[in-house]
């Protein structure tokens, strides 16, 4: 399945224009538990995104922040949540502090993933955010339905 995946950037990289420098294209999806799409976009390596969510027990807005490595893989920058309490992290992954910025309470998150299970919940209100877009994931999903944001 690796080849496939390289075997579909080279294709799209050999479209460039000559002289211009490309980066690897690829497509952020978000994709039901049986495989069917329910959104996708066009991203490009070191493209930006996040998922935005209103946490179960706080009800406060939580932000992943996510970006496209090299290697066309997930990588998490951070979590942003403007309360603290039941099921907040109070340290990052890598053992780094919890920090105060105008968003909110920022913890590192310096995990990498080949895709991002979830489950829905309506009360939720996922939202995939990239390039300036926000996208209602959860409005395009039955509630408690799995899905995965990924890339391919």
């Amino acid at each position: 399945m690796r080849w496939r995946r390289v075997a579909g950037l080279t294709l799209l990289m050999i479209g460039a224009a000559d002289g211009a420098v490309s980066r690897p294209v690829a497509r952020l999806r978000v994709v039901t538990g049986d495989g069917s799409p329910a959104w996708s976009a066009v991203v490009t390596v070191g493209d930006r995104f996040e998922v935005s969510f209103d946490h179960s027990a706080e009800r406060c807005r939580w932000t992943q922040r996510y970006e496209l490595d090299a290697t066309l893989r997930i990588r998490q920058r951070d979590s942003v949540f403007p309360c603290y309490g039941a099921g907040m992290p109070s340290a990052a992954f890598d053992g780094s502090p919890v920090t105060w910025s105008p968003a909110g309470l920022v913890v590192g998150a310096p995990r990498v993933f080949d895709r991002i299970r979830m489950v829905n919940a309506r009360t939720a209100r996922i939202a995939v955010q990239v390039r300036g877009v926000s996208i209602a994931i959860g409005d395009r999903l039955p509630d408690l339905a799995v899905f995965t944001v990924e890339v391919r």
